[in-house]
């Protein structure tokens, strides 16, 4: 009936752009310049994934009144948290959250679990019957058990503290023509504003543009924000975005972006207020149904610090990407797909120094079993340089390691669907270093030049 949704057990919300509420996966800036720049209205979904955060805990629904709908929810998490006490007086707090899920040794077991989080929240949508025209309003209030307490440092001189946070927002979009206006607007109780309010033209048949503006005060405060910005956090940012797209027929796409942005305020890794700029070209071309080819570069300016004479100096940086990939389907059963990755990192007056990674994939799909392999060939002189390459995984685990140093990197990952109501995927991984006899330091060290891993996962359908 008029209940559209209702989630017992772990759940995700989005709403409007993701200032309060965006919890799951979004890649963000990137090769697409034109829909990853906004944020879709999804409402409730059921969480799926392996990690143990951002997500939220206990009940939601969403009741249908007319042309508006309204979502309640509430939520109580236990979160990992680092637990400081007062060796004087026993007074508790925690000074961060842990978002690795990593629990191996007795200190990371101390923190397992020890903040409880409690969430209430609502939102109101409301649309006409043309889908055209779109207004949300958006509250949530957190509260922790422990204060949150960040570590004495300059750069955390507005961050939040305490044990209750509350924040509110107002989103739009409207869609006239070729064109798409949206946006939203948030205040936490800090005082601190967040707004990001943007704009999809469809200039042709042949061309797309997109426009986004963004503005995220040093005091503005959301845990579950993930809205456009160059940050991880939507925090301390100014900037403004420009994307483009082109493709004069099916067979070519030209993309391009460029995003210049500003962080008022000192942050970590940069004492001094900094701006930067970026920007990005790509060519994708399928001259036939069966071949597919990429050719993408990639430069970054930014601000960083630089240690001279045992003093931070904020230096500009330029970092500068490149790759191009070539993705063929042989037949029926086999597809290969190589790429050639290249990188340098520059800190202004110093060296340059750079990287390189080249990658072969294959495919075999021979119906009830079906096979993806890598080799990887991977080369950089600094971990500036580290080459990121997503790789197949099973089934609702996510790999996009970082590679750096110099050594080679396979994989293998096999599915077998015995029956029809089930299948049983099976990958291992393994990365050789060269010129190095260790892995990694402390518990952590591994006393060979080589890593394997293997993951298992049966899947059962009913």
């Amino acid at each position: 009936g008029r209940w559209k949704n209702i989630a017992l057990g772990d759940y995700t919300l989005q709403f409007g752009q993701g200032l309060v509420m965006a919890s799951g996966f979004y890649l963000g800036k990137g090769a697409e310049t034109i829909l990853a720049v906004r944020r879709n209205s999804l409402g409730i979904r059921p969480y799926t994934s392996i990690i143990e955060y951002n997500f939220l805990r206990g009940a939601a629904a969403t009741y249908q009144l007319g042309q508006i709908d309204i979502t309640a929810f509430a939520s109580k998490n236990r979160r990992t948290a680092n637990l400081v006490i007062d060796k004087i007086t026993g007074w508790q707090h925690v000074s961060s959250t842990d978002t690795d899920g990593y629990h191996r040794t007795q200190s990371e077991l101390d923190d397992k679990a020890i903040l409880t989080e409690q969430n209430l929240g609502f939102n109101a949508k409301w649309q006409n019957k043309a889908n055209s025209l779109l207004f949300e309003i958006t509250g949530l209030n957190t509260n922790f058990s422990l204060p949150i307490i960040k570590a004495t440092q300059p750069y955390n001189q507005f961050e939040f503290t305490g044990k209750n946070q509350q924040i509110g927002s107002i989103s739009y979009s409207y869609i006239v023509n070729n064109f798409n206006f949206f946006g939203e607007t948030a205040r936490s109780k800090s005082g601190g504003i967040g707004t990001v309010n943007g704009l999809i033209a469809s200039l042709s048949k042949k061309s797309d543009l997109s426009l986004v503006v963004r503005n995220y005060d040093k005091n503005f405060h959301s845990f579950y924000a993930n809205a456009f910005g160059e940050n991880s956090r939507n925090i301390n940012e100014k900037g403004i975005y420009l994307g483009y797209k082109f493709s004069p027929n099916r067979r070519w796409i030209y993309t391009t972006s460029f995003d210049y942005f500003k962080f008022p305020f000192r942050k970590f890794g940069v004492d001094a207020l900094s701006d930067g700029l970026e920007f990005l070209h790509r060519i994708s071309h399928n001259p036939t149904k069966t071949t597919h080819w990429n050719l993408q570069y990639r430069e970054q300016h930014k601000g960083e610090n630089l240690k001279i004479d045992k003093i931070n100096v904020v230096t500009n940086t330029i970092k500068r990407n490149a790759f191009i990939d070539f993705d063929k389907l042989i037949n029926s059963k086999w597809s290969l797909k190589s790429r050639l990755m290249a990188s340098s990192y520059h800190f202004e007056n110093q060296p340059i120094t750079r990287g390189v990674a080249i990658i072969q994939d294959a495919d075999l799909n021979l119906n009830k079993v079906s096979f993806t392999g890598r080799i990887a060939y991977f080369n950089t002189e600094n971990y500036d340089n580290r080459q990121y390459v997503y790789e197949q995984d099973v089934l609702y685990a996510f790999s996009f390691p970082a590679y750096y140093g110099k050594g080679i990197r396979h994989y293998l990952l096999m599915s077998f669907k015995p029956l029809k109501a089930t299948e049983l995927q099976v990958r291992w991984a393994r990365t050789d270093y060269f010129g190095q006899s260790t892995i990694s330091s402390g518990l952590e060290e591994i006393a060979k030049p080589h890593k394997s891993e293997i993951k298992m996962q049966l899947k059962w359908n009913w």
